[in-house]
């Protein structure tokens, strides 16, 4: 009886071991395809961000200086972004996307991402049009630039949709990331201690994410507030944890400073959503802003310290 129990413990000892060091691979590619996607995802914000910015104010421009006198000189639209050269995110995105393992949610990001890619292109079209329509001098058969509305309207709809398929890929992209870094933290020794603190960091930064877009309305917000400080409570409080774990006791402090930080961002985080339902957008909300900025930062950085212990 007491061989047989020994051998279907070794068994299972030989089948969970394999399978934690696939776990941890598995995750460990994960975050690689994914640093590739932020990387990604950067490159093409600041493609967008020269589509928003210089192409409307030069053409807004032309269109004064051609009202004062039609003979006048203009600017040219340079219709394509400086970014566009850089090919090597877009690269690595594609060398990682094809040597690395399927996992879960992959197809369906990889999806978003072909979707966001192709309204980008959109975008580069209607910039084009754009330009196309001063360098080709194409408004001088064009009576009191009637058709300018409608092409400058077109540059800034594709805009707001080719942003808006970049946000569903950084916030597919951000769980997948943090599920596969979780994944990563459930097999160091101090995991009690630092998985529920990556949890509490990750919800923290989609809710400061989310009152920064202003998406959601504040009373849902709260809710989600509420929420994180009911488990903030919970794990905040070491007493019960196996401290011998630890590099040494001074992680103690470093767990602690965390969750005081973390505290005060929520505390922020409510002032700014009472000056969001009240209107009052002034100097407070600015303070209030730079602030938990401040704040955020200390989380950041003592979290990383905290999970840098062997």
């Amino acid at each position: 009886m007491c061989r047989n129990l020994l051998t279907i413990i070794a068994v299972l000892l030989i089948t969970i071991i394999p399978a934690q060091g696939q776990t941890g691979q598995t995750a460990s590619e994960t975050i690689r395809f994914t640093t590739a996607v932020t990387d990604l995802r950067n490159h093409y914000h600041e493609i967008l961000s020269y589509y928003q910015n210089r192409p409307v104010y030069m053409a807004d421009f032309n269109i004064q200086i051609l009202n004062q006198n039609p003979e006048n000189a203009i600017y040219f639209i340079e219709p394509k972004s400086p970014a566009e050269d850089n090919q090597i995110p877009s690269q690595n995105y594609l060398s990682v996307k094809y040597n690395t393992k399927d996992f879960f949610d992959k197809e369906e990001l990889t999806t978003l991402i072909s979707k966001a890619e192709s309204n980008t292109e959109r975008v580069k079209k209607h910039c084009l049009v754009l330009s196309n329509y001063f360098s080709n001098k194409k408004f001088v058969q064009d009576a009191s630039f009637s058709k300018y509305p409608a092409l400058r309207d077109s540059l800034q709809a594709s805009l707001s949709i080719a942003l808006d398929s970049w946000k569903k890929v950084t916030d597919l992209n951000s769980n997948i990331q943090d599920a596969a870094e979780i994944q990563l933290l459930q097999s160091k020794k101090v995991a009690p201690f630092v998985v529920p603190m990556k949890e509490d960091a990750d919800k923290l930064k989609r809710i400061i994410d989310q009152v920064y877009s202003q998406q959601l309305s504040a009373i849902i917000l709260k809710l989600d507030v509420d929420d994180l400080q009911a488990m903030v409570d919970i794990h905040k409080d070491y007493s019960r944890k196996d401290k011998s774990k630890l590099k040494d006791e001074s992680y103690l402090n470093v767990y602690s400073r965390f969750y005081s930080a973390t505290d005060e961002c929520i505390g922020i985080v409510r002032q700014i959503l009472d000056c969001i339902e009240q209107k009052k957008f002034d100097s407070t909300l600015d303070n209030l802003f730079d602030k938990l900025n401040e704040k955020y930062s200390k989380v950041q950085d003592d979290y990383k310290l905290f999970a840098s212990q062997d």
